[in-house]
């Protein structure tokens, strides 16, 4: 468990909103190997959506959300 927390943040380590806050590989590659190393905590990533859930809010209430009319029946990959 504790690597794959490791793992996840060095990963939002690498997609911080400013370059300049992200590690090079090399140190990616070191935090990656070391299980001793001190991982900083990492800032906002450039994209992130925050969803916080309303209670008084039910499915049957909500209509169908689309922002340009279309939409997916079949989900597959390319």
């Amino acid at each position: 468990m504790a690597e794959l927390i490791r793992f996840a943040l060095v990963a939002l380590l690498c997609v911080q909103k400013c370059p300049e806050d992200r590690p090079i590989m090399s140190s990616v590659l070191l935090m990656l190997i070391t299980e001793t190393a001190t991982l900083p905590q990492p800032k906002k990533p450039g994209f992130y959506a925050e969803w916080k859930p309303n209670v008084s809010d039910n499915l049957a209430n909500k209509s169908a959300c689309s922002t340009n009319e279309v939409s997916m029946t079949l989900l597959e990959p390319r």
